[in-house]
C-alpha cells in the first residue's frame, strides 16, 4: 500500500483544504423522507468524486497516450467542481463527511499504480467506463427518488455531465484498445502483470468460460429470489402502508430491485441460469408475514422485514459473493453491495424517525 499512500496522502490534504468543514463531526438535519436514502447517497456521490479526482491525478503522471492524459485532466477539473456542489450541500444540511476513497477505490488506485504505458492506459480507461456507468446509474436513481428536492435537482443536473464523460471515456478507450462495454458486469479490465506485490491479491478476473459451478449457480438463483421477493414486498407495501415516508421507501425499493433484477437476469442468461418464476419457502414466508400484518402494523412490519433481511444479505455478499469464480457475477456483487448497505442505513434511519421499531 506504500504506493497508494505516496499519492493519496498529499492528495487527501489538498482535498481537505478545498473542502472546508469536511471532517467536522456534526449532526445531520434533514426531513424524514430524505433520511430514507439521501444521506448515504450524498456520501456516495462525494466519495465517487474523490476517487475520480485521485485516479485522474495518477493518470496525469502515468498515462502514455496524450488523449488519456487530456481525459484525466478533465476528470480532475470536472469532478472537483461537482464535488464542491455536493460538499456544499452536505455542509448546508449539517452532514458529517470526510475524504474517503473506500476500500474499492483504494484497491483500484493501488492496482493502477502498478501499471505503466499501454497497460495503464487500458486499465484506467476501463475503470473510467465502469465508474461513469455506475455514477450515471446512481444519479439517474437519485434524480427520481431522492427525498430532498435539492438532492434531486443536483443529481439531475449532474446527469448530462456524466453522460458526456461516459461517451468520452468510451471514445478514448476505443483509441487505446478498450471495448466500450469493458466496464460493465462481465467486462474484465486489464490487470497488472504478475509481480510479487500482486500475488495473492484478488482481481476482477475469474472463470468466465460460460459455465458456473453448482454452488455459484445456487448463489445467482438465490439473489434472483431475493430481488423478486423485494419487488413483491414493495408492491404490497405501497398498497397498504399508512406513512408517506414508508410508501416512498417502497416505491424506491420496487424501482431499485427491478433494475437490479434485470441486470442479474442478463448475467444469469449468459450462464444458462433460469430465473425463478416463483418464490421459495423462505422468501414466501416474508411476503406472507407482510400480507398477514394488521392494518396498523404494516409500516413497521415492512421496514423490519426489509432491514433485517438486507442486513443478512451484506455478509452473504461479502463472503459467498466474493467466493464466486465468475468475474461477471463478482462485478455485480461489488456494484450492488454498497447500495444494499445504503438502503439498510436509510431504513434504520426511517425506523428511528417514525418509532416503527419495537422499543
Amino acid at each position: 500500500m506504500s504506493k497508494v499512500m505516496s499519492v493519496t496522502t498529499p492528495l487527501m490534504a489538498a482535498m481537505l483544504a478545498a473542502a472546508p468543514g469536511a471532517v467536522a463531526q456534526v449532526t445531520a438535519s434533514q426531513d424524514s423522507s430524505a433520511v430514507v436514502v439521501d444521506t448515504a447517497y450524498i456520501r456516495q456521490a462525494i466519495r465517487s468524486n474523490f476517487v475520480e479526482v485521485a485516479l485522474g491525478r495518477v493518470a496525469e503522471s502515468r498515462a502514455e497516450d496524450s488523449s488519456v492524459k487530456e481525459f484525466a485532466r478533465r476528470m480532475v477539473s470536472d469532478h472537483n467542481s461537482m464535488n464542491q456542489q455536493w460538499t456544499s450541500l452536505a455542509r448546508k444540511n449539517r452532514m458529517a463527511y470526510t475524504v474517503d476513497f473506500g476500500p474499492d477505490g483504494k484497491q483500484t488506485i493501488d492496482r493502477l499504480e502498478d501499471l505503466s504505458g499501454t497497460r495503464f492506459d487500458q486499465a484506467y480507461m476501463t475503470e473510467m467506463i465502469r465508474h461513469h456507468e455506475e455514477d450515471l446509474f446512481t444519479f439517474q436513481r437519485l434524480a427520481r427518488w431522492a427525498g430532498s428536492a435539492e438532492v434531486r435537482q443536483l443529481a439531475s443536473g449532474g446527469v448530462p455531465t456524466l453522460q458526456e464523460h461516459l461517451a468520452l471515456a468510451q471514445q478514448v478507450g476505443s483509441r487505446v484498445g478498450v471495448s466500450s462495454t469493458a466496464g460493465r458486469a462481465g467486462g474484465v479490465p486489464p490487470g497488472p502483470a504478475p509481480s510479487d506485490s500482486n500475488r495473492g491479491r484478488r482481481t476482477t478476473d475469474g472463470d468466465d468460460s460460460g459455465t458456473l459451478s453448482a454452488e455459484d449457480r445456487a448463489f445467482v438463483q438465490n439473489v434472483l429470489q431475493d430481488h423478486l421477493m423485494h419487488i413483491q414486498l414493495a408492491q404490497r407495501a405501497q398498497r397498504d402502508v399508512k406513512s408517506d415516508d414508508t410508501r416512498q421507501l417502497a416505491g424506491h425499493m420496487e424501482d431499485e430491485f427491478e433494475q437490479w433484477q434485470r441486470r442479474w437476469e442478463n448475467v444469469a442468461a449468459r450462464y444458462g441460469v433460469k430465473p425463478p418464476s416463483h418464490l421459495g419457502p423462505d422468501h414466501r414466508k416474508k411476503v406472507e408475514r407482510l400480507e398477514e400484518a394488521s392494518k396498523g402494523n404494516v409500516d413497521r412490519t415492512y421496514t423490519e422485514i426489509v432491514a433485517d433481511h438486507l442486513e443478512s444479505v451484506v455478509p452473504y455478499f461479502e463472503k459467498e459473493g466474493q467466493a464466486v469464480r465468475s468475474g461477471a457475477v463478482r462485478a455485480l456483487v461489488n456494484e450492488e453491495l454498497p447500495v444494499i448497505r445504503q438502503i439498510v442505513a436509510g431504513v434504520r434511519g426511517l425506523q428511528g424517525e417514525t418509532g416503527s421499531r419495537e422499543p
